[in-house]
């Protein structure tokens, strides 16, 4: 999988990036690809700074901010320098609850970005939507509660027949084709896919590319589709899932117990999305 892969590692110590640092150079390992680094370091927001004794307070933070980020920057530098895989580390910044536009940016020109979800930092999930909406590029969602690196031997592709679910495909075919086995996994529920014939068609495309395929349908239920498939990802062996992102219509995207929902709230394996 030659290329360029990003890094987007929180600039606080002790909140998971040395588990995304290992789970990229891993996924790197064994190609010519390159690793880069984004480490947010935290402003705090304007309002912070409100009152007479607030402006000091807020700086002292902003100083800690500083320094910590930093200090993840240096660790990151040294573990993707080991590994032969020298790219940038830069450091970012944007307010707690605002969009990391310097790091979109750099995503926008890399093969996939990794996010971690499920650690200290409580904005991680907002940062991983302004990815898949803003960067044009797909986002790997690494569990920071779990096992975060990827195991190249199987994968899960979650197919709805939806643009979305072409677009994630095409993304992930450079990682698909590590793989030895791929599950594709459609749901028996009200999207544009009721029968096999759209799955068999989605395989038959992953086998042009000389993947082997097996095509099961799920029935939904009454669990939530997101965890549905994560579960049925994890019980074939796959080290992966790959799945479209918010591909229900945009007054329906942010209702909650929907299939990115779920995924973002409890990610339970590593998973490749795509807006």
């Amino acid at each position: 999988m030659p290329g360029r892969i990003h890094l987007y590692l929180p600039g606080a110590v002790d909140w998971g990036a040395e588990a995304l640092i290992s789970a990229g150079l891993a996924l790197a390992r064994g190609t010519n690809a390159k690793v880069s680094a984004s480490v947010l370091q935290f402003r705090t927001p304007p309002y912070w700074r409100a009152g007479e004794d607030a402006a000091p307070r807020s700086n002292a933070l902003e100083a800690r901010f500083a320094e910590d980020a930093a200090l993840v920057a240096a660790h990151a530098r040294h573990m993707i320098e080991d590994a032969g895989m020298c790219g940038v580390v830069q450091l970012t910044s944007a307010d707690i609850l605002g969009p990391d536009w310097q790091a979109i940016n750099t995503a926008r020109t890399h093969d996939l970005t990794l996010i971690g979800l499920g650690g200290k930092d409580l904005g991680a999930r907002r940062r991983a939507e302004d990815f898949l909406f803003e960067s044009g590029r797909p986002v790997l969602i690494c569990p920071l509660n779990g096992h975060a690196a990827i195991a190249c031997d199987a994968a899960a592709v979650a197919w709805d027949h939806t643009q979305a679910a072409a677009r994630a495909v095409q993304g992930a075919l450079p990682l698909l084709k590590r793989m030895r086995q791929i599950h594709l996994l459609t749901v028996r529920c009200d999207k544009n896919l009721a029968d096999e014939r759209g799955a068999r068609q989605a395989a038959a495309y992953l086998e042009s590319h000389g993947l082997r395929v097996q095509a099961d349908t799920l029935d939904h239920g009454d669990g939530d589709i997101g965890q549905l498939l994560m579960q049925n990802a994890i019980v074939r062996g796959a080290g992966v899932l790959v799945t479209g992102a918010y591909s229900t219509p945009k007054a329906r995207q942010f209702i909650p117990g929907g299939a990115t929902d779920a995924i973002l709230s409890r990610p339970l394996l590593p998973v490749m999305m795509t807006k």
